[in-house]
């Protein structure tokens, strides 16, 4: 990590109020203590930046009395982003579901607010930008302070990690992870808790990005530094500690049995996705389901729309979590339904036809809907017609319903 050096910013939401005494700064820092406790992040950051102007002013921008003031303001400027987002996401989803009723509104104006927004994003420096420039700055102090600030250095590194996270740097936020493990690990004698305590964060880290191997070890690790922990709490007789401990080692077993769980499952999902895929392009390939450029090309032909299947039908055949388990692969030759027994339709093996009906180079041959394809919901055994592969057939909650 790079050396942070000048000025820290401070938010812009912080309010022109200067603090002018020591006591007033010692207000201001406990006042944003108390609102950082009840979840007033804001406004803890706004007090936390006032506070570190006096301080900064008075004993250096790079003193160690300021280097707390620093990691706790980007500490809260950290959540306030978390929290900020989630809000925007939940606003983001509601405008979609009210999105039919916005039809009337004309592209033009779309535009121009797109190119607000877009001008806005651009030139706004967000509390996330800010929360890592004086991370970086605790960072520094607190790295020249060792082995004294040992424990606020790691906690400024998980910080730093939680910071990548948000910003999917997951290389990051894995080296910083590690290097608090590297820093505690130094403290004599070592707070196995702490460290395991940073082992789980790690796992964490691994998770969030699909490395569940990777997470599972770290759990692991924590798993065995905790049953550590507990035993020194036995023999010093302290009893509240051990039944926390068991609570918490309980978590992290439950933690470990779902990772592990996933894990056992990635090659059955491997399979069913790889499937999926393949019947998608056989789809594409037989004509069942047009490609999305050639199906939204010829929407508006009368003819294209009646013939081919809906998007919709084709999304919910492939994205049917037990779609893998009532599709059969294509066959070689056409196949003859003999009704729906139970979730799937049974099918005979190919035999040649007797009927005197006119085979399919007498008469044009249409294209198939998808619902045709899919069987019926009640029939009666009849003999399929046409060459070549057969599409594939489902059964149970994949079927499409017939149209009127």
């Amino acid at each position: 990590m790079s050396e942070a050096s000048g000025p820290p910013p401070v938010s812009e939401t912080v309010e022109d109020k200067p603090i002018a005494s020591e006591e007033e700064a010692q207000q201001s820092y406990h006042h944003a203590k108390q609102m950082m406790k009840i979840g007033g992040y804001r406004e803890a950051a706004d007090s936390f930046a006032q506070t570190l102007t006096f301080m900064a002013g008075k004993h250096g921008e790079m003193a160690l009395e300021c280097a707390e003031n620093y990691f706790l303001y980007g500490k809260c400027l950290l959540e306030t982003f978390k929290m900020e987002e989630q809000v925007l996401g939940e606003k983001s989803n509601l405008d979609k579901a009210d999105k039919g009723k916005d039809e009337d509104e004309s592209d033009d104006e779309g535009e121009e607010d797109q190119a607000k927004e877009l001008d806005i994003s651009q030139d706004d420096v967000t509390d996330l930008d800010i929360a890592w420039e004086v991370l970086e700055v605790a960072r520094t102090i607190y790295t020249k302070d060792l082995p004294r600030s040992i424990h606020q250095l790691a906690e400024v590194y998980k910080t730093i990690g939680e910071h990548s996270l948000e910003t999917e740097q997951i290389n990051l936020s894995v080296e910083s992870y590690q290097e608090a493990i590297r820093v505690l690990e130094k403290e004599v004698p070592p707070d196995g808790r702490r460290i395991a305590e940073a082992y789980f964060d790690l796992g964490v880290s691994y998770q969030v990005f699909n490395q569940s191997s990777n997470a599972l070890d770290q759990f692991m690790h924590c798993k065995k530094l905790l049953r550590e922990v507990r035993e020194e709490y036995v023999k010093a007789d302290k009893a509240e500690d051990v039944a926390s401990m068991d609570e918490v080692l309980k978590d992290i077993e439950d933690k470990i049995e779902d990772v592990t769980a996933f894990e056992e499952s990635a090659p059955e999902r491997a399979m069913k996705e790889a499937y999926l895929t393949a019947l998608h392009q056989h789809m594409v390939q037989t004509g069942t389901l047009a490609p999305s450029s050639a199906s939204s090309s010829s929407s508006s032909s009368s003819s294209s729309s009646s013939s081919a299947p809906s998007e919709t039908t084709a999304t919910t055949v492939a994205t049917d979590s037990n779609a893998f388990d009532k599709f059969s692969l294509p066959a070689s030759a056409p196949t003859v339904n003999i009704g729906v027994i139970g979730r799937a339709a049974k099918k005979l093996a190919p035999q040649p036809s007797t009927s005197t009906t006119p085979t399919p180079s007498d008469t044009p041959q249409q294209k198939r809907k998808l619902e045709d394809l899919m069987g019926p919901e009640e029939s009666s055994p009849q003999e399929e017609g046409g060459g070549g592969t057969s599409p594939p057939r489902g059964g149970g909650r994949g079927r499409a319903r017939e149209e009127a």
